[in-house]
């Protein structure tokens, strides 16, 4: 208010009426005047009336207010403890948009960092190496995670993690799909394959919620503010393939609701994922289900593997990696025994999975982007060739041993199987299996005599290993099948011994047994380890440790039964790893070894896009 406007208030009494109607004040002065009529007395109450409204106007008005308006910042990490490029969802954001938790490649390997909204620095979390996809408790208080030893959870103000479930379908931080905290301290997590689990964050035994068809996984769940119901990703074992699912608690109904992926739920909205895309629709709380029509809020969103990374909170915060974001996407080099690298000047384009042809004259890639293909470099020629060319994602290429055919994993035709095609490209593609058999059906390894194909596909913990024979009715036995995970078997030159992943320890290890008849089982690593490859001649045995930044080589006796040594580093590196992928080889001569690194193109700091960029009042623009 004015000044005016006070000394107005005040001078209220001395306002009087003109006969014109207008306002004016009594003036004293020497002069005499004529006498004027007397105010009628209605007129002088409509006057006062009208002076003591203007003057609570004065008093009472304000600007008005302004409309809330999208404001958008960059969150840039610090270099010792930059954004993690695995591990599913790299971040959780708290309900409140106060405080951020991520994944960090921090000295001593992946862990969880905290960094608040009102901060510039971030905290390490002490206890969460090897942590993968964190999720906040309702009170935001705790975080959870997976590691290979289960599902944990940590307190934010300090003090060790703890256990929640090392049960099988909990212990597996490769094949889990992602939790949320109900408000009454309960846990729902998805897995690979299978339906919804349920466990209580003071720990126990985890309970089915809902179930799913064969292949199929409910992943990334959602429980709703009110605890009423879970919002959820149906995954056929195609992104492309996937819908937005809700499940109701009171009555365990299952609702398909739409196509997209990774649910999440603010501001009165499902927010979701199409492609790299977010997208957005009204949500009924009452009804539990949608209204409206879908709308763009984000493109060009970070999609590394098949989560797009975004995050978004109860006060109308959204958090998400963008698509230029510099994840150091893996390239091919070669390593000699000493670490020695030399890049492979195969293109700029970045590889998943890479296999050396038996003479190691060529490599078969699969390509870094999702859905991916397969492609063919020749080593000495320096030629890329592509080798499929379909919507589907295909993966995880095996060569036969006549290095003639590639055999490869794929969702094409609607299901995951496993096929098989000329190492040239020509020809039709040939599928190998009579029947359906899981998800991410991956290649590994042949027995020597060339017929037996061993693989890996899912079960109820994780993934088993299957093989089957070719030239035969192809139709898949199971050679390893636990309520453990087992994946990635490799079979040795002489064909007596299969060496494989596992987790029946509680973390991931490499186990050695006889083969075909399984028996006489060693653990061979030491602190964790995974990837198995042997040598041509059988006398070595490799495998990469848990952080994917050693390669480890361990002696092999075999002659009289097995004797294995210890394991030694024969060389270090940022090197990339996958779930359930080979992502290294070694030539015949056993003296280079093709990596992939996640060195990558080297950006400029300038140039490099920010690791994490903030959103708030994001519905304010739609």
């Amino acid at each position: 208010m004015t000044k005016d406007a006070k000394l107005r208030v005040r001078d209220i009494g001395d306002v009087r009426l003109a006969m014109d109607g207008s306002f004016g004040s009594v003036a004293e002065t020497s002069e005499p005047s004529e006498p004027k009529p007397r105010a009628v007395p209605w007129v002088v109450a409509i006057a006062a009336s009208l002076v003591s409204g203007i003057a609570v106007w004065l008093l009472t008005r304000s600007e008005p207010p302004l409309p809330e308006l999208t404001k958008r910042f960059a969150i840039t990490l610090p270099s010792e403890a930059e954004l993690a490029t695995s591990g599913g969802t790299f971040f959780a954001l708290a309900s409140d948009g106060s405080d951020l938790v991520y994944l960090g490649a921090g000295e001593e390997g992946r862990q969880l960092f905290r960094r608040s909204m009102d901060q510039l620095d971030v905290v390490p979390i002490r206890d969460t190496l090897g942590a993968a996809r964190p999720f906040f408790s309702a009170d935001r208080r705790w975080v959870g995670f997976f590691t290979d030893r289960g599902l944990e959870k940590v307190s934010l103000s300090g003090g060790p993690a703890t256990t929640v479930c090392d049960d099988p379908i909990c212990a597996a931080a490769g094949a889990s799909r992602g939790g949320s905290w109900t408000l009454d301290d309960r846990i729902v997590f998805g897995a690979l394959e299978g339906g919804l689990s349920i466990v209580s964050a003071a720990g126990g035994d985890p309970q089915s919620l809902t179930a799913a068809e064969e292949g199929v996984g409910h992943w990334y769940p959602v429980v709703m503010p009110d605890d009423r119901a879970i919002l959820f990703t149906i995954y056929p074992g195609s992104y492309q393939g996937a819908r937005v699912a809700l499940y109701v608690f009171s009555s365990g109904e299952v609702r398909e609701l739409f196509e997209g992926a990774i649910p999440r739920f603010a501001s009165g909205h499902i927010l979701y994922a199409r492609e790299d895309s977010l997208w957005a629709v009204a949500f009924d709380e009452d009804a539990l289900e949608p209204e409206g029509n879908p709308f763009l809020v984000q493109e060009d969103v970070a999609r590394p593997n098949t989560t797009v990374q975004f995050q978004v909170a109860e006060d109308g915060t959204l958090v998400y990696v963008p698509g230029g974001f510099g994840f150091s996407a893996p390239a091919a080099v070669w390593v000699d025994r000493e670490g020695r690298q030399e890049p492979i000047p195969m293109s700029e384009d970045s590889y998943r999975s890479v296999r050396l042809s038996p003479d190691g004259t060529r490599l078969a890639l699969q390509e870094f982007q999702m859905p991916s293909d397969l492609w063919v470099y020749d080593i000495a020629r320096g030629t890329l060739n592509r080798l499929t060319n379909d919507p589907a994602q295909d993966l995880s290429p095996l060569w036969t041993l006549d290095g003639k055919r590639v055999v490869f994993g794929s969702e094409r035709e609607g299901v995951s199987g496993l096929f098989s095609m000329n190492a040239d490209g020509t020809g039709d593609v040939e599928r190998l299996m009579t029947e359906d058999f899981g998800t991410f059906l991956s290649p590994h390894a042949w027995a020597p005599d060339g017929t037996t194909l061993l693989f890996s596909g899912g079960g109820s913990g994780g993934r088993d290993i299957l093989f089957l024979f070719v030239p035969g009715e192809r139709e898949p036995e199971a050679l390893i099948r636990t309520e453990f995970h087992e994946d990635q078997p490799a079979v040795s030159a002489d064909g007596r011994w299969v060496a494989y992943m596992s987790r029946l320890s509680g973390q991931s290890e490499v186990f050695v047994e006889r083969f075909p008849d399984l028996g006489d089982r060693r653990l061979v690593s030491t602190g964790g380890g995974r990837i198995p490859l042997w040598s041509s001649d059988g006398s070595e045995l490799f495998y990469m440790n848990l952080d994917s930044n050693k390669l480890m080589v361990v002696a092999i006796d075999s002659e009289a039964g097995l004797t294995i040594g210890t394991p030694e580093v024969l060389f270090e590196g940022d090197f990339f790893s996958e779930f359930g992928l080979r992502t290294y080889d070694v030539t015949p001569d056993g003296q280079r070894f093709v990596m992939l690194t996640r060195g990558g193109a080297e950006t400029s700091e300038q140039d490099a896009a920010p690791a994490l960029v903030v959103v708030q009042n994001w519905l304010a623009e739609h």
